[in-house]
């Protein structure tokens, strides 16, 4: 029964010993997330500058051309099915 005992010590400290190393590591994991959180987006809070242009424009400009895009040539296969009996896709 003693070397139960022992063996049951040592387990116990070797699951204390894992258990601060990953303590450790998440530690070291989450203070470099922090630095590099701040050193990436504390440029824009410092400089007065904004992820985004603005509610509409940067929406607008960027996306709404590539939709009005993809809806006709979304109706174009569409068409081609329906209209033509044909499966083409265009390019």
């Amino acid at each position: 029964m003693n070397m139960k005992k022992v063996e049951t010590k040592e387990k116990k400290q070797k699951m204390k010993q894992k258990r601060k190393l990953a303590i450790s590591y998440l530690t070291q994991y989450t203070l470099f997330y922090i630095i590099t959180v701040v050193s990436v987006f504390g440029y824009f809070a410092v400089a007065g500058k904004a992820l985004v242009l603005s509610p509409t424009h940067d929406g607008y400009v960027q996306h709404y051309t590539s939709l009005a895009y993809y809806g006709q040539w979304l109706r174009e296969i569409l068409t081609n099915l329906f209209v033509h009996h044909k499966w083409e896709v265009p390019t």
